[in-house]
């Protein structure tokens, strides 16, 4: 295979961070946020939920476009939304107009979440896959992990929450450029696309595993901040630091994507990494100091393990042509969490004020996630 093959990769891996960085700019600045627009701790959650709602009913549509036009035309609508998204919510006088900008990059990410897998597929088969779809998977924690030890600092350099939304927008409109001057599909006719194929259990099963998985996750990030601050003490850029680790550890899923590919025992990395996952959560409010950023070390490599291999599957479950639909419905899966997890985890804090209760909420959807894994007939 010529080597335009990791071009590709390295495009397909761009146009998701775009939204990714996007998307994850709020939580770190949601105190600022939340002190602007007079907000409680579930109505600042409202940030993500508008990103993310969007995607739960557009995903598929947006994998059936995908599959019928290609990635290319898709990507393109899906950053061009990403970059006038960001730009919205940079400006917004309101919060209600922040909220339309925060619609406007989920509709973006709906897109692009559909698009970009099936270029990769194009041009990687075999064992690469799972190399593949481990680099692939590193958007999230990049995104993640960025957003959380820059936007902190960027709002205390210059006295603005705005600022960090200003670079989500910079960083999005050099993405969109980079994606129409360099991306080449590999397939120029794409079949006819199945609708039959979301009548297959298996890829909805698959779907709830990775959104239970990211109320957990998605609920640590967005909130973990305000959890170490209030409840440990942690100073604010520590604290951003630290709630950011779980994605930090993420790195490790090129590895983790290797072992699948060269194992081929996909669902066993899966339930290991949501049990892993639920242990972890659930120890978190027992530790502090030292102990607590080794737990957060070990939570975030058991957070690695399972995207390589629930990214790999969708082909498996539905078929190559199905590719784009297969992953418009991961995205569902993926954006139920997203408005879920920081929206149930405000929640809890706003009527418990318990770290313990909270932990144990996350704890119990990464054990739900690890459950359905278990009864996933997959390799």
């Amino acid at each position: 295979m010529s080597n335009k093959r990791w071009l590709m990769l390295a495009i397909a891996f761009l146009a998701p961070f775009a939204f990714l960085f996007t998307m994850q700019t709020a939580p770190p600045l949601f105190p600022s946020i939340s002190k602007e627009f007079g907000l409680t701790h579930a109505a600042a959650a409202g940030v993500m939920l508008f990103v993310a709602l969007p995607a739960v009913f557009l995903s598929i549509p947006g994998g059936f476009l995908t599959d019928k036009y290609g990635s290319k035309k898709m990507g393109l609508l899906g950053l061009a939304l990403v970059f006038l998204g960001a730009m919205m919510t940079a400006i917004a006088p309101s919060f209600g107009f922040l909220q339309v900008g925060r619609a406007i990059v989920g509709i973006g990410g709906a897109l692009l979440f559909a698009a970009a897998p099936p270029l990769i597929f194009q041009w990687f088969s075999g064992r690469e896959i799972g190399l593949a779809m481990g680099i692939w998977a590193l958007t999230m924690p990049l995104a993640t992990t960025l957003s959380f030890n820059l936007m902190g600092r960027v709002e205390l350099a210059y006295g603005s929450w705005r600022a960090g939304f200003w670079i989500s927008t910079v960083v999005a409109a050099v993405i969109l450029l980079l994606y129409a001057a360099l991306i080449q599909e590999k397939r120029v006719a794409h079949a006819p696309v199945s609708p039959a194929a979301l009548k297959k259990g298996s890829i909805w099963m698959l779907a709830f595993v990775w959104g239970s998985f990211n109320v957990a996750a998605i609920g640590l990030t967005s909130w973990g901040k305000t959890l170490f601050m209030d409840f440990k003490g942690i100073p604010p850029l520590q604290a951003d630091f630290l709630a950011g680790m779980i994605m930090l550890m993420a790195f490790a899923t090129p590895l983790s994507g290797y072992l699948a590919g060269r194992l081929g025992r996909r669902r066993l990395l899966i339930i290991v990494g949501m049990l892993g996952v639920m242990v972890t959560m659930a120890l978190v409010p027992a530790v502090n100091g030292a102990p607590l950023v080794a737990l957060l070390v070990v939570l975030g490599l058991f957070t690695a393990l399972a995207p390589p291999s629930i990214f790999a599957l969708p082909p498996d479950l539905i078929g190559h042509e199905n590719v784009g639909l297969g992953f418009g419905v991961l995205n569902t899966g993926l954006n139920i969490g997203v408005v879920l997890g920081p929206l149930i985890v405000g929640q809890a804090l706003d009527i418990t004020h318990s770290e313990m209760v909270v932990f144990l909420i996350m704890a119990f959807f990464a054990g739900l996630a690890a459950l359905f894994a278990f009864l996933l007939k997959a390799r």
